[in-house]
C-alpha cells in the first residue's frame, strides 16, 4: 500500500510541474504581443513629452534610436504619429 502511495504522489508531483512548466511557456507566448505593443507606446509617448519640451525632432530621433534600439525589437513598426485636430478659424473678421 505503501509503494503505491509514493508511487500515486510521485506521479502527482511530474504532473504538476509539468503542468505549470507548459503553462508558463504557453503564457510567455501570449503575452509576447503585448510587450511589443506596450514597448512601441511608451517610445511613442517618450516622443510627444519631448516634441512639448521643444527638443527638436533630429535630439527626439537621436535618444529614439539609443533607447529603441534597447527596448524596441526592429521587426516592429513605430506607432503612427497623432493627427493635431484642426483649428477652426474665426470667419467673421472681414
Amino acid at each position: 500500500m505503501t509503494a503505491t502511495t509514493i508511487h500515486i504522489f510521485i506521479t502527482l508531483l511530474l504532473g504538476i510541474a509539468l503542468g505549470a512548466v507548459a503553462g508558463s511557456l504557453w503564457g510567455l507566448g501570449q503575452h509576447r504581443h503585448i510587450y511589443d505593443w506596450l514597448s512601441a507606446s511608451l517610445i511613442s509617448r517618450m516622443q510627444q513629452a519631448m516634441r512639448s519640451c521643444d527638443y527638436s525632432q533630429d535630439e527626439i530621433d537621436r535618444v529614439t534610436h539609443r533607447m529603441g534600439c534597447k527596448i524596441m525589437p526592429p521587426n516592429i513598426p513605430c506607432p503612427p504619429a497623432p493627427k493635431k485636430p484642426e483649428t477652426q478659424q474665426d470667419e467673421s473678421i472681414e
